[in-house]
């Protein structure tokens, strides 16, 4: 059975044919604590979105990489949205 057959087998199993024993369900209180991974990398969308001119300002005013700030203060509002 070739690769692609493989995966196509596995896709088309229904969950309760897959065999978790070598894989136990971990209790929430492992995952609460759970960190991303050091090299982690998302994958980036292009998306069109509008801002109040003086937030987008403010952004602009600390000189350039103002799409990457606004990313990290989303990222960091989402992680501490999750924690609560």
């Amino acid at each position: 059975m070739d690769r692609k057959q493989q995966i196509d087998r596995l896709n088309n199993m229904a969950d309760a044919d897959i065999g978790y024993t070598d894989a136990p369900e971990l209790p929430d209180a492992v995952w609460n604590k759970a960190k991303r991974a050091k090299f982690f990398k998302p994958i980036k969308v292009q998306k069109t979105v509008r801002f109040d001119a003086d937030v987008l300002n403010w952004l602009e005013s600390e000189g350039p990489g103002y799409q990457t700030r606004l990313n990290s203060i989303l990222r960091r509002e989402i992680e501490k949205a999750l924690r609560s």
